[in-house]
């Protein structure tokens, strides 16, 4: 409980049946970690980075990413609730069964990951990236003005064009 990671630069760490509390870890870079039944809650790690990470059974909730990156990481029953992820960076991961339950994903990077069996809930999607690399993913949100808050991403990155009728029209 409130450790002071932040900074740290711990290449191949083993992490095994741990549960950081309110923890430092902004800037830390954990390189080819293995992580194992690990909970992380109300925890700051903004400019974390994991690349290369294997993460399997790991929560982690009501929790500042921003600019964190996991690039190559693997993830293995990973469920992300309440975190705040923006321009976070995902680029070339395995979410294969993560889950992202109300997390705000803006300007998130997502290009070339594996999706499939990954779930979206109730997700903030303004200005994502990568979008098109989730296929094979679910995306469920409670409310239909939600819903919509994912067209123009998923419109923008399969190049289509979002016009209101009259706009075609010359009206």
């Amino acid at each position: 409980t409130r450790c002071k990671l932040g900074g740290s630069d711990l290449d191949k760490l083993i992490l095994v049946d741990s549960e950081l509390s309110q923890c430092d870890l902004a800037n830390a870079r954990w390189s080819d970690a293995a992580v194992t039944r690990l909970a992380i809650t109300s925890s700051r790690l903004t400019g974390f980075a994991a690349p290369g990470t294997s993460l399997q059974h790991v929560t982690i909730g009501d929790s500042v990413l921003d600019f964190a990156s996991f690039r190559f990481a693997k993830f293995v029953k990973v469920e992300f609730s309440d975190c705040r992820l923006q321009s976070a960076d995902f680029v070339s991961a395995d979410l294969s069964g993560t889950v992202f339950r109300r997390c705000d994903l803006t300007s998130t990077e997502f290009s070339q990951v594996k999706a499939a069996g990954a779930t979206f809930v109730d997700c903030t999607w303004e200005g994502t990236r990568g979008i098109a690399s989730l296929a094979g993913a679910t995306i469920a949100n409670a409310s239909p003005i939600d819903m919509l808050a994912v067209t123009p991403p998923l419109a923008s990155a399969l190049h289509i064009k979002l016009a209101h009728p009259h706009k075609l029209d010359g009206g």
